[in-house]
């Protein structure tokens, strides 16, 4: 029986949902997939790479519930807080990529991420800036003030 078999009959043999099999299932095949090489399968952990003094990007979908500009359930940032938090301890100065969207290519203050920094910065105990210029020399000024 191949890996890609063996583990495909291991996922069919859980008792989760069936959405849940189904995207266990899809990312065996994706695993096993002749096309995709092993680096791209392959990923370190915060403790097997030097990241001290070093800039790290996380791109974090960090949708939150937000109701009158107030997080009604920030579940999503707590599940993303292990890994921020171990990445700070190793030195990294951390940039995360995330957005709710523009509808229509128009920037509308409800779907802002502020909220997202000021709860983030509460969990972490430290500051969390928003950058609206991501790509010009807004970034690389919020890049460089980072500590």
């Amino acid at each position: 029986m191949s890996i890609s078999a063996a583990a495909t009959a291991r996922v069919s043999s859980l008792s989760s949902s069936d959405a849940r099999k189904k995207e266990l299932t899809k990312r065996v095949y994706l695993a096993s997939s002749p096309f995709l090489s092993a680096s791209l399968l392959s990923f370190l952990f915060v403790d097997q790479v030097d990241v001290a003094g070093k800039t790290v990007l996380l791109r974090l979908d960090l949708n939150v519930p937000i109701k009158d500009g107030v997080i009604t359930d920030d579940t999503r940032l707590q599940r993303v807080l292990d890994g921020i938090v171990d990445l700070r301890k190793a030195g990294a100065a951390i940039v995360i990529l995330t957005h709710f969207g523009r509808p229509k290519g128009k920037i509308m203050a409800e779907f802002s991420v502020v909220p997202v920094a000021a709860r983030l910065a509460e969990l972490l105990d430290c500051a969390v800036t928003v950058e609206a210029d991501v790509t010009g020399a807004g970034a690389v000024a919020a890049v460089g003030a980072m500590s």
